[in-house]
């Protein structure tokens, strides 16, 4: 049976063998900055659960083994599992625009500092039409929303510039970029 890729990135990531690599290969400890990480499952990387039998869509931790494995704190929030609203902009982008407020919502209220997804479209969702469901919902969430990968690559001391955080539409506050990002190599001014 073929699985979809997302899935299957979590799938190998999230597994204790998975973990075990990441853990280990891992060059840098969030935790000490206290990045605080909302989990985005969105709602077809986990269903149908009885066809990618990964694990429980209601209840998933796959993606907090692996916040916690890169040393963020993962924040949990009812709407990790819900839709972000992709399928049905084009149809409806009024109720589109709603499903993205929920998660947004939940995880700034939570505390995150910024919200991590392993599906491109979730991604693309609640960064560039965040404006929108902030005018819609009458709030500024102004949540950075990271693909899984960046995280990864955060973790693993990887820069700014590797990461493409620049092509993002919601920005990295500077507060959370000390956080998220190795600290930039000190150069000695000339004499």
């Amino acid at each position: 049976m073929v699985r979809p890729t997302p899935a299957l990135m979590i799938q190998a990531t999230g597994s204790n063998a998975g973990k075990s690599t990441i853990v280990a290969g891992l060059a840098r400890a969030l935790v000490r900055r206290g990045l605080k990480v909302a989990p985005f499952y969105g709602c077809q990387i986990l269903r149908p659960s009885k066809l990618l039998g990964f694990e429980d869509p209601d209840r998933p931790q796959s993606l907090e083994r692996l916040i916690e494995a890169c040393g963020a704190e993962a924040i949990d929030y009812p709407a990790k599992v819900k839709c972000c609203g992709f399928p049905i902009v084009l149809a409806r982008e009024d109720v589109a625009l709603g499903e993205a407020i929920m998660p947004l919502e939940q995880a700034v209220d939570a505390g995150a500092d910024v919200m991590v997804t392993p599906c491109p479209l979730c991604h693309l969702s609640l960064d560039a039409w965040q404006g929108k469901a902030e005018r819609k919902a009458g709030r500024e969430f102004r949540l950075p929303v990271l693909h899984l990968a960046q995280l990864l690559g955060a973790a693993a001391g990887f820069g700014e510039d590797e990461l493409k955080f620049k092509r993002h539409v919601v920005r990295l506050s500077p507060q959370t970029r000390r956080k998220l990002l190795p600290e930039a190599p000190r150069t000695e001014q000339p004499v």
